[in-house]
């Protein structure tokens, strides 16, 4: 990151993230698409759907659950990750929100109540997004298994 004049910056933390990220998905992605019936293509492709009608008419519609269940894991371990935003991000204005609960900490670690709201506040969204996505979650890791 340093040779590509990416520390301290966003776009560096990003795409280590996408880098971490990346490979699991794939996986869950692929067993998914391959326990999709071959017939559903076919009969689009005879029906005289596209390519992309086919993604956004059939596939899309069908990995709802799969694409719900992977930003819930990837937006809470990308939310909640400190190590990397530790050595990546060296400027306190760029600090991610884990790194911020650090800084906090060490300014008002013995105060409870504002330790307690500050950690309560930093992990609603995540909470928010499950509770939102929570009927896709079991169903989308399911629907990834890799079946024997």
């Amino acid at each position: 990151m340093a040779n590509l004049h990416l520390l301290d910056t966003y776009v560096g933390l990003l795409l280590v993230y996408l880098a971490f990220g990346f490979p699991i998905e794939v996986l869950l992605l692929r067993s998914f698409f391959n326990q999709v019936p071959r017939e559903l293509d076919e009969a689009a492709r005879v029906d005289g759907l596209g390519a992309f009608g086919r993604l956004f008419r059939i596939f899309l519609p069908l990995s709802k659950p799969i694409l719900a269940a992977l930003f819930i894991l990837d937006f809470v371990s990308t939310w909640n990750e400190f190590q990397i935003a530790l050595v990546l991000m060296q400027s306190r204005n760029m600090f991610t929100l884990p790194l911020g609960l650090l800084q906090f900490q060490e300014g008002y670690g013995g105060q409870f109540p504002l330790m307690a709201s500050a950690v309560l506040m930093a992990s609603a969204p995540a909470i928010i997004v499950y509770v939102f996505l929570q009927r896709y979650f079991v169903a989308g890791l399911t629907a990834g298994a890799v079946r024997g």
